[in-house]
């Protein structure tokens, strides 16, 4: 009881809260970010291309989806960035 240790093997959690580890930031670097406060934005709307003629030879259906999203921040004072000192 009380304790942070993750129940999912390798997860990485702070105070309960899951950490993701993003790629692309530079080594040494962290940005954290409030969930509460990240809105996902469809931009245009959402296009479904079917095409039943793909695949003719067995029971097949070839589907393709397009869609235009971005991320808003709704406070940009809720997101940090820290970075380890030499």
């Amino acid at each position: 009881m009380g304790s942070n240790e993750s129940l999912m093997q390798g997860q990485r959690v702070v105070n309960g809260v899951p950490i993701i580890i993003a790629p692309d930031l530079p080594a040494g670097t962290i940005s954290g970010v409030d969930a509460s406060r990240i809105y996902s934005v469809i931009r245009d709307e959402v296009r479904v291309d079917v095409d039943e003629s793909v695949y003719f030879t067995s029971d097949r259906i070839a589907v393709r989806t397009t869609m235009r999203m971005g991320f808003g921040f709704a406070d940009p004072a809720s997101i940090i960035k820290m970075t380890a000192a030499a």
